[in-house]
């Protein structure tokens, strides 16, 4: 049965406002599907269920998403149910004509649960979405959906770079537990998220329920485990993985929009992959909680890395402002860029010319008073070939540079809302901090700002122990966390401001455990005060539902 999307709103929004929302109904039943069809199923859902219903898939293969059918393949889920699945015995493939990136084939616009089933993604070469969650605001009754859906127990094979999962902008949380992932494409992003546009002038959300928990899952092969975007709020705990997988905290250089991550927390994972050297964690900005991770990896030098980094002093990034212009005869000369270069005003620049022999000779340097035009005497020499590039690296002149680790609600105060790393091994032995080279170009903009043509800097000159994180000895230089119980803690007097102690013997939040857990201090420079406690494991949407009566669909 193919509905249009206006069809399919003909049946819902009645059961919406009968139905009270998204909330199940006193006569919550089980609808099973003959067969695992697309047909089948959204005949089941658009027209048999209301809200708080179940749908059962029998076991058998289907394929999903092609886009000759209405709305171009995607079911769009805009009530809450939950999908059953038969296991692995349910297998549901993503066509290649499937919507892809931050579209998707299965869109979760209500509190919906995905359950027991497999997924396997699309040929290699065609990025298909399999589920895209976003936000839901219903005209009928003006409620509006941010969250609440649970991905569970579910096989996902990809085969390309599409996402396993895109969470959209305004999805404020949602669990995905015990599901097993992988794909064959190394820079597969398996869950993509970004958070709601107003993150960064809001507190961040670190212990809380206002999160994108993946927990208790297995990532096998390789591609990125999770990768949090522009504003994302995501926690990513007790998960094992297998590949040569990363949790990836996107920084500022390369988001879209141009905002870090807001916050993370990435606690009690295990990387078991030993067959090469890859990164493990990346923390490219907001604040974060990182600790009782550990990781088997010992090959070559480095291993697993760990990285809390920043891509702007790494190369030339987009949000950034790179153009590469015609450079006129003569001594000063006007440089216009050809469109809006997205630099500050403020902002130091270089005009350098990028093929020069045999490295890259800087000409000038300025500062911003312009959306697009630039005044600087350009010396074109050393086979320049008469073109310029306006290039925009970040130093430890610029600090804090935007959404850097460390920063905190906007307006940004440095060093506001550091991030804490504490107790990762590799090994057995602490996981060190890892560190990327600066750019061609960043060292020569220090030279000229400071005044020093000797001047030089590396990463941890921008990303600082005990100002932007706060870690225990082994990870970083200065020990800026420690761990202990609650009178070890009482008896420290730390120097430093933002010192941290992780003490063992005080908060309960972890089912598994029948003692302490754990919670997280930090030092004010008179006392103690409580930062940090994990929210609830495993999440409260795990626990069981009440059993729904059952009908046949015939």
């Amino acid at each position: 049965m193919f509905l249009t999307l206006k069809q399919q709103m003909k049946y819902i929004v009645p059961m919406i406002i009968a139905a009270g929302a998204f909330l199940p109904t006193a006569y919550s039943k089980t609808i099973y599907c003959p067969t695992c069809s697309q047909s089948d199923f959204e005949n089941a859902y658009y027209v048999q269920s209301v809200p708080g219903d179940t749908i059962i898939l029998p076991a058998g293969s289907a394929t999903w998403g092609n886009s000759s059918r209405p709305n171009n393949g995607t079911i769009y889920l805009i009530t809450s149910v939950t999908v059953q699945g038969q296991g692995d015995s349910t297998v549901i493939t993503m066509d290649d004509t499937g919507k892809t990136y931050a579209s998707g084939v299965i869109a979760l616009w209500a509190p919906v649960t995905f359950k027991d089933m497999k997924f396997i993604g699309a040929s290699v070469g065609h990025p298909v979405t399999v589920f895209d969650m976003e936000d839901y605001s219903n005209p009928a009754t003006g409620l509006q959906m941010r969250g609440g859906f649970r991905l569970t127990n579910i096989t996902y094979e990809g085969h390309s770079d599409g996402y396993f999962a895109n969470i959209g902008a305004w999805v404020d949380n949602g669990v995905i537990d015990n599901c097993r992932i992988s794909c064959d494409v190394s820079y597969a992003e398996l869950i993509f998220m970004r958070g709601r546009t107003d993150a960064w002038q809001l507190p961040n959300t670190i212990g809380g329920p206002d999160n994108v928990f993946v927990e208790d899952c297995t990532f096998n092969d390789t591609g990125y485990v999770c990768d949090a975007n522009a504003n994302a709020r995501l926690v990513v705990r007790y998960n094992t993985i297998n590949g040569n997988s990363k949790v990836d905290g996107h920084g500022v250089a390369t988001n879209t929009p141009p905002r870090s991550f807001r916050n993370m927390e990435v606690y009690g994972n295990h990387w078991t992959n030993n067959s090469q050297a890859w990164t493990a964690i990346e923390i490219r900005g907001g604040t974060s909680m990182v600790f009782n991770n550990i990781s088997d990896n010992t090959y070559g030098a480095g291993g697993a890395w760990f990285m809390l980094t920043d891509y702007a002093y790494q190369g030339l990034y987009g949000n950034f402002g790179t153009y590469i212009t015609n450079v006129s005869a003569g001594n000063p000369t006007t440089i216009t860029t050809s469109g809006p270069h997205g630099l500050g005003n403020g902002w130091n620049v270089l005009v350098g010319c990028p093929y020069s022999t045999p490295t890259l000779n800087v000409a000038s340097y300025a500062t911003v008073t312009s959306p697009t035009t630039f005044t600087i005497p350009v010396n074109v020499t050393s086979g320049a070939q008469n073109s310029g590039m306006v290039l925009r690296y970040l130093t430890p002149f610029d600090y804090p540079i935007p959404d850097q680790v460390g920063v905190g609600m906007d307006p940004r105060v440095a060093a506001s809302e550091p991030a804490y790393v504490w107790n990762n091994l590799k090994q057995g032995a602490a996981w060190t901090r890892n560190f990327w080279n600066v750019g061609q170009g960043a060292v020569p903009l220090y030279q000229a700002q400071t005044g020093n043509p000797n001047a030089t800097f590396g990463e941890s000159d921008v990303i600082q122990s005990n100002r932007d994180f706060f870690a225990d000895a082994g990870f970083a230089t200065n020990t800026g966390v420690s761990i202990g119980t609650t009178a070890q803690m009482s008896a420290l007097k730390p120097s430093i401001v933002g010192y941290g102690f992780w003490v063992t013997d005080q908060g309960k939040w972890n089912s598994r455990t029948t003692g302490p857990d754990g919670q997280f201090y930090v030092w004010n420079g008179k006392s103690w005060t409580l930062k940090y406690t994990p929210y609830p494991y495993p999440h409260p949407a795990r626990r069981p539902a009440a059993p729904a009566a059952q009908i046949l669909n015939k």
